[in-house]
């Protein structure tokens, strides 16, 4: 018998969203981020969650507003005692996208994703354009599912002793 694997891919932020996906096909949006926490808790579902940070020259309350965000999937994770892996932007995009001189990430993760999956179910409401947040998600999921196993984090940067004289 084989086991399937499951994945959530959890693209954090304001606009974030997160996805599911198995060995066979990506199964579901699952809405917010910490909706994925929640889904994970309850299946049992490998989480992975884009390790981001804020930029410089970025304002303060949108500084603070990501924070926040990050912060309750952290904080879901941690009180549902759901197990992440951080997974870097520049990790995931690297092994799955293909970017051709002046074409942005976002747009390289949707044709990714309509190679992959299709578009159908990736918008939110009315929109017809398709929602960044499940969109890099997925990208997320699939990166996990196919090397997520393999991924080992780095080692902590060891600290330094301050020394008195």
């Amino acid at each position: 018998m084989t086991i399937t694997r499951r994945i959530i891919g959890i693209d954090p932020g304001l606009t974030g969203g997160a996805a599911f996906i198995t060995d066979e096909k990506l199964c579901k949006w699952l809405g917010s981020p910490v909706e994925g926490i929640v889904v994970a808790s309850e299946i049992g579902a490998k989480v992975f969650l884009e390790n981001v940070h804020a930029f410089p020259g970025q304002g303060s309350t949108s500084t603070f507003n990501f924070g926040r965000a990050f912060g309750l999937v952290l904080g879901a994770a941690e009180a549902l005692k759901v197990d992440i892996v951080l997974v870097s932007p520049q990790r995931w995009q690297t092994a799955l996208l293909e970017r051709p001189e002046g074409m942005s990430t976002k747009e390289a993760a949707m044709k990714f994703v309509e190679k992959t999956f299709g578009l159908d179910g990736f918008t939110v409401g009315r929109s017809r354009k398709p929602h960044s947040g499940y969109v890099d998600a997925a990208c997320i999921a699939y990166w996990g599912l196919m090397y997520g196993e393999t991924y080992t984090p780095p080692a902590p940067k060891k600290k330094l002793k301050l020394i008195s004289f």
